[in-house]
């Protein structure tokens, strides 16, 4: 997969900060969402800097270093969607960064997992999540790393990725987004059939194109391993998604149930408009 850009070297996106697509997705924001998803937000439309949106999550984590939540399970989300967003920013040296990579590896138990989810599955995704963002902080000890992709990669198999449903979009998208970070003895079988499921999923609408594009961007490339998608491809319908109220997802959901999927399209449309 070839990188989009230098991780270290991104600034805020803004490429798109004054078209009215990115001012109707920030306006959702603002009107839903928390100060450190604002702050994403007017960062994404050039409106702040990275600085700015490192120092909303410094202001809201606990004194373990990780985000507020009601359950452990959601403090480990929040933390790695934060952890996520300043990688996204390109500001990994940030010392909030460190603060968040100790609590998520304080988390991860003996077997390689993070959460507490009784389904074995939900666990695998959290994991893969948790871990490609904590791959990002040089810090990291591979050992966690690889427990990471042990545990994970250790029950993927086929199966889990075809049939379009939400358990294989989960199941694409963990496993694109993991072995983009840390490459697995499964990494060409497992890549080549989540690339085949994602685009026939993709052509036939059993995926949305911000489900498509959620993958290149948590990859950070612009090709992926089984598919011929690319920027071209996803770009338009996912402008054309956009809802009335500037968001972007479900529209059956709730506002605040939309946000982070707003600023999943707004990063998306950031990194690859350009393409």
């Amino acid at each position: 997969m070839r990188p989009m850009t230098d991780p270290e070297s991104r600034a805020p996106a803004g490429q798109g900060g004054a078209t009215p697509a990115f001012e109707r997705a920030r306006g959702f924001v603002e009107a839903h969402a928390g100060a450190q998803e604002q702050a994403m937000a007017r960062a994404l439309c050039g409106l702040a800097t990275a600085v700015e949106v490192a120092a909303s999550i410094e202001a809201e984590l606990e004194p373990d270093g990780g985000l507020p939540g009601p359950d452990p399970e959601a403090r480990l989300e929040a933390t790695t969607r934060a952890l996520r967003c300043i990688d996204q920013l390109g500001l990994l040296a940030h010392p909030v960064v460190e603060s968040m990579a100790r609590f998520l590896v304080a988390a991860q138990h003996d077997d390689g997992s993070f959460g507490a989810a009784a389904d074995a599955q939900a666990r695998v995704w959290l994991t893969a999540a948790v871990g490609a963002a904590l791959s990002r902080v040089p810090s990291v000890r591979l050992s966690v790393l690889r427990a990471a992709e042990g545990f994970a990669m250790g029950q993927w198999d086929v199966e889990k990725v075809q049939g379009g449903g939400d358990a294989a979009r989960a199941t694409i998208l963990a496993t694109f987004e993991l072995l983009a970070a840390m490459p697995s003895e499964l990494s060409d079988e497992a890549l080549q059939w989540c690339g085949r499921e994602l685009e026939r999923g993709f052509r036939t609408g059993a995926f949305s194109a911000l489900e498509a594009a959620r993958v290149f961007v948590r990859c950070g490339a612009d090709a992926l391993p089984g598919t011929r998608l690319g920027a071209a491809d996803v770009m338009p319908p996912l402008l054309a998604s956009q809802l009335e109220d500037g968001s972007f997802g479900d529209a059956e959901r709730a506002p605040d149930e939309r946000v982070h999927d707003t600023l999943d399209a707004l990063v998306a449309l950031s990194r690859m408009a350009g393409e």
